[in-house]
């Protein structure tokens, strides 16, 4: 998943208009994949392969362009735990990439009783694309790994 991720986010914070140009639309069950706001200035992408899909916005803002990328993989019935370690065993397997973070229990009031949500894993991962200065996040939550990263260019 990480190299989709990469392949794909690549191409999104290099150059949108080849990547929305090569998208299938619509998708193969006659669904909406770009969705365009009335302005022109923000475009939504959501591709869905099987079990992982992409999350692409790119937004114009005055000079400003924000290009939002992420990959979404469901793993639904993993050990999130095991997905966890899987992910930074193969990030740590890379050179060049360097990953801080790990398991980060939150606490959640609901109606007023206190609930800890143990499956959270946290992650950056820095060195994807060492010439951008970006940092990537990965949050591996109740057998889904989510992989972001965010692009703002003048």
């Amino acid at each position: 998943m990480l190299d989709r991720f990469l392949q794909t986010c690549t191409q999104v914070l290099s150059d949108p208009d080849a990547y929305l140009a090569g998208i299938e639309s619509p998708g193969p069950a006659g669904e909406r994949v770009t969705s365009v706001s009335p302005d022109r200035n923000l475009v939504s992408v959501y591709e869905r392969e099987g079990a992982v899909h992409d999350e692409v916005e790119l937004h114009i803002v005055g000079n400003r362009q924000v290009r939002d990328c992420s990959v979404i993989g469901e793993f639904h019935g993993a050990d999130t735990e095991e997905l966890a370690g899987q992910f930074r065993q193969v990030v740590e397997s890379r050179d060049g990439l360097t990953i801080s973070g790990g398991h980060a229990p939150q606490d959640y009031v609901d109606g007023g009783a206190l609930t800890t949500e143990e499956d959270i894993y946290l992650y950056a991962i820095d060195g994807l694309w060492p010439e951008l200065g970006l940092i990537a996040t990965a949050h591996v939550i109740a057998g889904e790994l989510q992989l972001y990263v965010q692009r703002t260019m003048n």
